[in-house]
């Protein structure tokens, strides 16, 4: 997405899934805003719950925020829920500008700088100081492997993204207008995780189940139907 040019005040860049960037040489931008002298206002917007993936060029960015030193029409911008990943350059970079909210956001890099605004950089380790409900974890995607779908884009049960997003008021569904939240908070990213039946014996404790441990045994601790077990639980066991 490349927002260059073109007057905004208020609306936002919302539940988009991109995959490679803008450019096939030199740097690739998932969404790009740019404002310059001329009245290409970007006032008062949201970039939010977004999935960028896959920036394989040198020096790119996920999300990049350059307005013009000379005219302050960069203003109000909040930028959250948003997922950034396998970016070879910066999952986050805004050289100028003047943002609202920016926080909630998943970048996920395992080296160097993930997020730079007006010259102060940070790493995973040092992200919380700048946007304090913001990770850095791997968002479990269905599949990473080509050829690419949305739906490979998809959260898993096990993600870390879940619940952890901010609510926003002009818009209530993700990508394929599914409800926003569906537990007890939105999640990050284009897709709002749906929750089913629990599987017992997956090794993840799942809405509905008081442990999984793994297995479908009884008398370990956590029964064959993910069941605690404990004295007094009407159940004779081992020992």
């Amino acid at each position: 997405y490349n927002h260059k040019d073109i007057a905004m005040d208020g609306g936002s860049i919302r539940n988009n899934i991109i995959i490679g960037g803008d450019f096939v040489s030199g740097p690739q931008y998932g969404i790009r805003v740019i404002t310059l002298n001329g009245g290409y206002d970007f006032r008062n917007a949201e970039i939010a719950n977004n999935t960028i993936y896959g920036l394989t060029q040198a020096n790119s960015a996920g999300i990049y925020i350059y307005e013009d030193n000379s005219v302050a029409n960069l203003t109000g911008v909040t930028v959250g829920n948003n997922i950034i990943s396998a970016v070879n350059g910066m999952e986050f970079l805004a050289t100028s500008g003047t943002l609202g909210l920016h926080n909630s956001n998943n970048y996920y890099d395992v080296s160097g700088n993930v997020y730079s605004y007006g010259g102060v950089n940070a790493t995973c380790a040092s992200l919380s100081g700048q946007e304090s409900g913001s990770i850095c974890s791997d968002p479990s995607f269905i599949s990473i492997s080509a050829p690419y779908t949305a739906n490979n884009f998809n959260i898993q049960v096990n993600s870390p993204v879940i619940n952890t997003g901010v609510p926003f008021t002009d818009f209530t569904s993700d990508y394929i207008g599914t409800l926003r939240p569906q537990g007890s908070a939105w999640d990050i990213g284009a897709y709002e995780y749906v929750p089913g039946a629990p599987v017992c014996g997956n090794n993840i404790k799942e809405t509905g189940e008081g442990c999984d441990d793994g297995n479908k045994t009884s008398g370990d601790g956590c029964s064959a139907s993910c069941v605690l077990e404990f004295c007094g639980d009407g159940v004779v066991q081992a020992g």
